[in-house]
């Protein structure tokens, strides 16, 4: 038995295959929004699979999501379930007032995250948006939505003229002349560093919180495409696990199996 996991965010998408309960991550890939399709079905393709059963957690637009049912139909006869967030599953309670609108993919990271940990945590996903959950004693508490940090950057140059928001290829200088300063001195260095500095002093503050209110430290789990960044600035110990949706969708499927 071959299951494949696609886990679809806005900008990027991850997969997954479990052959026999052994579980490989295959990676990460950009899709392009003006010819998904296409993009998908090459994409598809190259992995040459031939998967009994395929699983979609997704937050991308209906536009995308049916590209990709269109892609997995022209390459494989194959109809993909997508997953959706629940009430609980695997000993995780959902939080929200409205428990179906929590976004799945916040789901089933936090599941994941609750089958490698018993000890409350945070888990932060980086991308499009930054969101904060907070788990403790297998009951989801809630959390936070913020921009990310390609979001926030974009955002400074919609109404501005001339502004360099793009931080695609910046590299700290390091060399002999490498000025001794934490601040930026030119406006594309400063909206690279000031948004960045923003999300960290955002994420700290919110693990100092959540420490606060269960006396005790806490275990922080980080993932998505800024997630690594992030994990390297922030304060707190963290986990950088790039897949931990896909992990948690697995979880859910053999859950419902054992059930």
């Amino acid at each position: 038995m071959i299951d494949l996991f696609i886990d679809m965010g806005n900008s990027r998408i991850k997969f997954a295959v479990c052959k026999s309960d052994d579980y490989e991550y295959l990676g990460a890939f950009s899709v392009d929004e003006i010819q998904p399709q296409q993009i998908l079905v090459d994409l598809l393709a190259d992995f040459k699979l031939n998967p009994d059963q395929i699983f979609v957690s997704s937050v991308a637009s209906v536009q995308i999501e049916q590209s990709l049912r269109e892609a997995i139909a022209s390459v494989w006869s194959v109809f993909p379930v997508f997953l959706t967030t629940q009430l609980n599953c695997c000993g995780l309670d959902n939080g929200y007032e409205s428990p179906l609108t929590l976004g799945v993919d916040r789901w089933m990271a936090m599941v994941a995250a609750n089958n490698m940990c018993k000890q409350p945590f945070l888990v932060i996903d980086a991308g499009t948006a930054i969101t904060v959950d907070a788990v403790c004693a297998g009951r989801h508490l809630g959390g936070f939505i913020v921009p990310g940090l390609t979001t926030m950057r974009e955002s400074l140059g919609l109404n501005t003229a001339n502004l360099d928001s793009s931080c695609t290829g910046m590299v700290e200088d390091s060399g002999e002349d490498a000025q001794e300063s934490l601040f930026a001195t030119n406006t594309q260095a400063g909206i690279c560093g000031g948004t960045l500095y923003m999300a960290g002093a955002f994420i700290d503050a919110s693990v100092a919180e959540f420490e606060y209110k269960v006396g005790s430290e806490i275990k922080v789990f980080v993932t998505g495409g800024d997630g690594l960044t992030l994990s390297r600035l922030i304060q707190a110990r963290t986990e950088y696990v790039e897949d931990l949706v896909l992990l948690g969708m697995m979880d859910v499927k053999e859950s419902v199996k054992k059930s």
